[in-house]
């Protein structure tokens, strides 16, 4: 009997993936795939085990053309089921068709009534015409979005960009190189953990958006309450006024409670799952900061900080909330008790130390404004120094190099300043940002030619 030879040229995968506990996608997709495909290791039957981490079966296609490895994965409560393809080295990849099998198992499973949380598509261009491969790859996948490249050991891997709940990725196969091992099993936990990442983004943005607008129409009624205990006169005939603000601030509170709660929650599960991200990074033995995964870190961060910046936002709120009900429960007892003057005095008291709050951020915002004035005048002076022709800054005088770097950063500082306040109330403050901005853009103009005109001055 004829042996039949073994297609071993990986071209690409597929991954999908579940909830652990959908625990009977193993039979559906078994069912499946046996309508095209036999299973190449006769003993056993096709199940994808729950009770290891991984679990691998191999199949052939009947016309013994194609090889399909099926090997699952778990991570915490997620499964991804891979389905890797093997070509012979003289075949031609269709990308058409590994993306119309990975649209028909997750049909498969749907009809089955198991739910498919997402799905990734990674291909591998053939290293002999790289750019003609990633062309078909794009033109298949139907994926018209710009796309980001890393960098992965000797090769260059293609993230596309726009799908939240399909992936695609394109591996340039520059070296000679196996990538079975990091296709089939490094790269299905770091492309979740990526994916997981990315719709949490998304997820989290439409909830803040949400309790943003609750958030900013609460500060307003505070500001309101807030200016009125201080130039409102005190009287009987506010008590019902006051307790009125009381049941109305109660409310508040408690929404502001719960939207705090909600972003906590956002911060901790976002700052897990990037934790969990950054530790599968190392698999790959790279702190090269463009290398895969790695060059998608810096986004996650950046939002993380995000997330935590409105966190913080959201507790002072919560925070001038609870000042608020404690100063109109005090006024409340002040109309209504019999020791009206000595209450009234505390409320006064927390008036004023409300009032010295508000002193204290003005003083932490000037403070900020000298450090950033501080820190842009040093970079600024650094990078000069690094993209002007090596040794022309050092010649000018030390008059000439702080009035030009000093008068740039002043102006940046500036400009960043009515930019956002412009941005915060609305309103452009057109002037200052014309002045400000002209006088950056001319201290560039400066520093780029006052070094070669002091430097020919120094040579005549």
């Amino acid at each position: 009997m004829s042996t039949v030879a073994i297609p071993n040229r990986l071209i690409g995968a597929s991954y999908l993936f579940i909830l652990k506990s959908e625990s009977d996608h193993a039979l559906a997709l078994n069912e499946f795939i046996g309508k095209s495909f036999k299973r190449h290791i006769a003993e056993g039957t096709f199940q994808l085990g729950l009770d290891s981490e991984t679990h691998t079966d191999t199949f052939m296609s009947k016309e013994s053309r194609l090889r399909l490895d099926v090997e699952e994965h778990t991570h915490a409560n997620v499964i991804s089921i891979g389905l890797a393809s093997f070509i012979d080295s003289d075949e031609t990849p269709s990308w058409n068709d590994q993306v119309q099998f990975l649209d028909e198992s997750v049909g498969a499973l749907e009809s089955a009534g198991i739910d498919v949380l997402g799905t990734t598509v990674v291909a591998i261009g053939n290293p002999q015409v790289k750019a003609e491969s990633l062309d078909a790859f794009t033109t298949a996948v139907n994926e018209p979005q710009n796309h980001v490249s890393a960098k992965l050991g000797g090769n260059v891997i293609h993230q596309f960009i726009g799908n939240l709940n399909r992936q695609f990725f394109f591996i340039e196969n520059f070296e000679e190189t196996d990538l079975e091992e990091i296709v089939t099993d490094q790269l299905p936990g770091i492309v979740w953990a990526m994916q997981r990442l990315t719709r949490e983004m998304s997820f989290f943005q439409d909830r803040l958006q949400t309790i943003e607008t609750e958030k900013k129409a609460i500060d307003e009624d505070l500001s309101k309450i807030f200016h009125q205990k201080v130039g409102s006169t005190l009287d009987s005939s506010s008590a019902q006024v006051l307790e009125d603000q009381i049941t109305h601030l109660s409310s508040m509170y408690s929404m502001m409670a719960t939207d705090l709660h909600l972003v906590s929650d956002a911060v901790n599960t976002f700052d897990r799952d990037l934790t969990a991200l950054e530790d599968r990074a190392t698999e790959f033995g790279t702190d090269d900061a463009d290398a895969f995964p790695r060059y998608r870190l810096a986004t996650y961060r950046a939002y993380l900080k995000e997330l935590r910046k409105h966190q913080s936002d959201f507790r002072l709120s919560l925070d001038n909330t609870k000042a608020a009900i404690d100063i109109a429960q005090t006024q409340t007892a002040i109309l209504r008790g019999s020791q009206g003057l000595a209450l009234q005095e505390q409320t006064r008291e927390l008036l004023d130390q409300n009032l010295i709050l508000q002193d204290e951020r003005a003083s932490l915002q000037a403070a900020t404004s000298v450090v950033e004035l501080v820190v842009v005048f040093y970079y600024s002076l650094v990078s000069w120094k690094t993209v002007a022709i090596y040794g022309t800054v050092d010649i000018l005088t030390p008059w000439q190099k702080f009035s030009t770097v000093g008068i740039f950063a002043i102006a940046v500082v500036t400009l960043t300043h009515y930019v956002g306040a412009s941005l915060h109330k609305k309103r452009i403050k057109w002037v200052p940002i014309l002045i400000s901005a002209g006088l950056v853009l001319a201290t560039l103009v400066i520093m780029a030619l006052l070094p070669a005109t002091v430097a020919d001055q120094a040579d005549h």
